[in-house]
């Protein structure tokens, strides 16, 4: 059995290391996969806003010869198709035209309600775009020559923000028409930055980071330019995290998400170097960007704090699952070889309470066999040694029920817990009972009982049998291992247990004591401790065991106090009965009084 059980335990602790192991690898999957997600998603947010913003880029381009005095109309056309076409038609504020005029670069702002390119003064937002245009070589109406805008990508004003292109005409050939033009101004997008923050990056991160109407990531966008400011922010309560556990980029053009449907527009509807489908060269620059471009940063953090935070909470949890079921599996071990152990004691002790049963029988029915044959016979005449031949088999015919009720007693217990009623009793009279039920064994014994009943002591409810035959297993328990001491002291008296009322009834007596180390498996069944085997003390085991079920089904206890050379004393520690009870039985006792045929 110990061979099997330290083989189980090796076994537990290869498992649990293993365990470890294979749950920290699926926390560096787990881990793997949510920051795969999480980048994922962002840059499926990023693609799809800078989408928005290539999309109003391309349509809002204005031609060359759309500065004309018809012009406008036909521009109106192409933002109209643009804004039935565009699921966010408020991402663009104004659209504004920059011409050279005497030296000096003029502002014409788009007017909706009237078609056409008005005259207007340059709004302060736009005052530091104006110095960068003013500023590069390439200016309004002179022919780009490499230091300003490359090609149609033109820039964007993050500050703004804005999306600036210089205005051209295609030249004969679609390759130059990409990356030659000629310069005839500058067209300015400027993007409502209000209606981005309201709508659009809200919309974008609810679809990629929000499950049943709640973020699992808190959702950050900043600019890139120092000192960072936010633009979006899923949770205004969310801190901005220096190390968010993905990034993209965004705010940029980005001509691979332009759809093959606006190529096949036609001229008349598309700016003029998006009236052809791109050369092959041209489509082979049309890639995403890399990561770190973009004038805007996406930064996303998991709700827990971070993806190191939550990986390491599941795995924790994962090892915690992990290892309460190897202690359960080794503690369910450690129950199956004590139950197995146990249960060979157990079958040690009813091997040896049969036999000792069987000689505790054996003995006083030979002696009540042979007494009764003697007398038969007529072997035995005088008076005097026939009342003796009376005596033994009285006293043999006692020892011999005493064993035979225990034994009955100790097996209908648990029919007894089922049937046990709550008859008041008195304990002074429970009390008298036992005493006299122990009165023969006591007085072979020669001991003398010291009585110390209190007064007006509460009565308890119960089985008056099952108590009594408790009460007078401890006194013959004292009168068998404590003949010595000649003296018995048997006490009664009311106490408290918590908020309880109780009785306590103490037989106490001056044997040899109990030592410390049997005191906890005395009330075991079949249990006869060392000292009483070696003085060959007859008895079985049983009644103490019987004391302690009996106790326990009245809601009681037994308690032990016993030192070696000390003696021992036994206590019955029972629930008082309530007031209503106690005030029925007086009562009752008050009406036998005044009825004494009752």
């Amino acid at each position: 059995m110990f061979a099997a059980v330290a083989g189980l335990l090796v076994a537990l602790v290869l498992l649990a290391t293993l365990q470890y192991r294979w749950v920290g690898q699926v926390g560096e999957a787990e881990r793997a996969r949510l920051q795969a997600s999480a980048r994922s998603r962002a840059e499926q947010l990023a693609q799809d806003f800078d989408r928005e913003v290539t999309r109003a880029f391309a349509w809002m381009q204005v031609d060359e010869d759309m500065l004309g005095p018809d012009g406008g109309v036909r521009y109106a056309a192409r933002y109209e198709r643009w804004a039935a076409r565009t699921e966010h038609p408020g991402l663009v504020a104004a659209v504004y035209v920059v011409t050279q005029e005497n030296g000096k670069p003029a502002l014409r702002r788009f007017d909706k309600a009237s078609r056409a390119f008005v005259g207007t003064e340059w709004p302060a937002e736009l005052s530091a775009l104006r110095q960068r245009i003013e500023g590069m070589e390439g200016g309004p109406g002179r022919p780009d020559r490499g230091g300003g805008p490359r090609g149609p990508f033109g820039m964007v004003a993050d500050e703004v923000p804005a999306l600036v292109s210089p205005i051209f005409s295609p030249e004969s050939r679609p390759a130059e028409a990409f990356f030659r033009p000629r310069s005839a101004g500058f067209v300015i997008v400027q993007l409502d930055r209000g209606y981005i923050e309201r709508d659009l990056l809200p919309a974008l991160a609810g679809r990629y980071f929000a499950s049943g109407g709640e973020f699992d990531y808190c959702v950050v966008v900043t600019t890139r330019r120092e000192p960072r400011t936010v633009v979006y922010r899923s949770d205004p309560a969310d801190a901005l995290h220096s190390s968010p556990d993905a990034t993209a980029g965004l705010l940029e053009v980005r001509f691979d998400q332009l759809d093959s449907g606006m190529f096949r527009a036609g001229a008349a509807n598309l700016p003029s170097f998006l009236a052809h489908r791109p050369p092959r060269d041209a489509r082979r620059g049309f890639r995403p960007p890399p990561a770190d471009r973009g004038f805007w940063e996406v930064g996303v953090t998991h709700r827990a704090g971070s993806l190191e935070q939550v990986v390491a909470h599941t795995r924790h949890r994962n090892l915690a699952i992990s290892f309460g079921t190897l202690l359960l599996l080794g503690a369910s071990a450690a129950m199956v070889a004590l139950s197995s152990q146990r249960a060979r004691r157990l079958a040690a002790q009813h091997v040896e309470f049969v036999a000792g049963v069987s000689h505790e029988l054996r003995t006083p029915v030979a002696v009540v066999c042979s007494a009764g044959e003697n007398l038969a016979d007529g072997l035995v005449r005088d008076p005097a040694e026939v009342r003796v031949y009376g005596a033994t088999i009285r006293d043999e015919g006692r020892r011999l029920a005493e064993m035979i009720e225990q034994v009955l007693e100790f097996a209908g217990i648990d029919s007894f817990e089922r049937r046990r009623a709550g008859e008041p009793i008195a304990v002074a009279s429970l009390v008298d009972e036992a005493l006299k039920a122990c009165a023969g064994t006591l007085a072979d014994a020669r001991i003398e009982v010291e009585l110390r009943i209190a007064p007006a002591l509460p009565i308890v409810l119960g089985d008056r049998a099952a108590l009594r035959r408790a009460l007078q297993n401890l006194i013959q328990n004292s009168a068998r291992h404590a003949a010595a001491g000649h003296w018995i002291g048997l006490s009664a008296e009311a106490g408290r247990t918590g908020r309880a009322d109780v009785v306590r009834i103490t037989v106490r007596d001056h044997g040899p004591g109990i030592p410390p180390s049997e005191q906890g498996r005395i009330f075991q069944a079949f249990y006869r401790g060392r000292q009483a085997l070696a003085a060959g003390v007859s008895g079985s085991g049983l009644g103490l065991s019987l004391v302690q079920r009996i106790m326990d089904a009245h809601g009681g206890a037994v308690e032990v106090e016993s030192a070696p050379g000390a003696g021992s004393a036994f206590s019955l520690v029972l629930p008082a009965a309530t007031a209503e009870a106690q005030r029925a039985e007086s009562m009752e006792e008050s009406s036998a009084q005044a009825d004494p045929a009752r």
